[in-house]
């Protein structure tokens, strides 16, 4: 695998993120702060795609969230 390869594979921040959700989250989704395992998507125009609230904590999270990844889509788009 190159680079070439693996820019056409990851082109934008929907594949990259669904990528991620299927690899970290293989076993479901749990919030990140409580561990809960139910959660809900929160869709708005003020909202960037992918976050979700946890039903026990309420505190809002998206796949990067508590990872390396943390607000890395922020240094990319500079």
């Amino acid at each position: 695998m190159n680079i070439d390869h693996l820019r056409k594979k990851f082109s934008n921040e929907t594949v990259c993120r669904q990528f991620f959700e299927s690899v970290i989250w293989q076993d479901g989704r749990h919030c990140p702060h409580c561990g809960h395992a139910k959660s809900c998507r929160l869709n708005g125009a003020h909202l960037r795609a992918g976050v979700y609230e946890c039903y026990r904590c309420k505190r809002q999270f998206t796949v990067t969230t508590k990872t390396v990844y943390n607000n890395t889509a922020e240094y990319i788009q500079q």
